[in-house]
């Protein structure tokens, strides 16, 4: 954090930006390579974030170039409004929608706003930040939810997503399709104390079957990790329907 803030403020944002890459465990940094030998993304552009002791970075990353945002914030206060909103949800209280908008401002700088609807919004967040649900944040002009006006789409790094860039195109894979479906696995509820059963899940993958020609459908206590990775390569898709938690140290996990 001190490195990329002392890049910060010596007036380099892309300076800042590739010590911010640095941390996030990959071999270089994004600005030692040029857009044309490591292209981003045509689709639309990247928002990546670092949360200092004081303030939030935001870096807009796109083919036309990097702009870059400073909130003068201080972590503790983006710490509790992440918090506030994300128990919201839990609870279903009248808090959701100011606490989206909130964050909608802090968070979405306005050329994203501003962005056409078909541009898709590549978020690679920092620290608490990993916790935010950025489909739910909400534009108090349009009063429209942030997955309403553009796709949304996470990635742990700048690096991660330009590899993916250029990885060549998967086979395409052509009539009816297999798929091994597992909805709300059994767990360790000493372990994961918070989480609660999903049936709709169940129902999800129940949905799922009529889609593809051959499929088999693990649920609940027959969904343990030997049988799925036991039955895994039998099939074109896989379909999870269940928990994720997030790591916020190691977003990758």
């Amino acid at each position: 954090d001190e490195a990329i803030l002392a890049a910060w403020k010596s007036g380099s944002a892309e300076d800042a930006l590739a010590v911010l890459e640095r941390s996030r465990a990959f071999p270089r940094g994004f600005v030692e390579r040029t857009p044309e030998a490591d292209p981003l993304p045509a689709d639309g552009v990247i928002v990546e974030y670092a949360l200092l002791s004081d303030r939030l970075l935001i870096w807009v990353i796109g083919r036309q170039g990097i702009s870059s945002y400073e909130r003068r914030i201080e972590s503790g206060e983006v710490e509790a409004l992440v918090r506030r909103f994300v128990a919201a949800i839990r609870r279903g209280s009248e808090e959701i929608l100011p606490l989206a908008s909130r964050l909608h401002d802090l968070l979405i700088p306005e050329p994203v706003s501003a962005m056409p609807q078909d541009r898709v919004v590549y978020v690679i967040p920092d620290k608490v930040l990993n916790k935010v649900p950025f489909a739910a944040l909400r534009n108090r002009r349009s009063r429209r939810f942030f997955v309403e006006e553009h796709p949304v789409a996470l990635a742990a790094s700048l690096a991660q997503l330009r590899s993916r860039t250029q990885a060549p195109a998967a086979a395409t894979l052509s009539g009816p399709l297999s798929a091994l479906l597992v909805g709300n696995p059994t767990f360790d509820r000493g372990v994961f104390r918070t989480l609660r059963s999903l049936p709709g899940a169940e129902a999800e993958i129940g949905a799922a079957g009529g889609v593809f020609r051959d499929s088999l459908a693990l649920l609940g206590r027959e969904a343990t990790p030997a049988r799925v990775l036991a039955e895994l390569d039998r099939f074109d898709v896989f379909v999870f329907a269940g928990h994720a938690v997030v790591n916020s140290s190691l977003p990758s996990r």
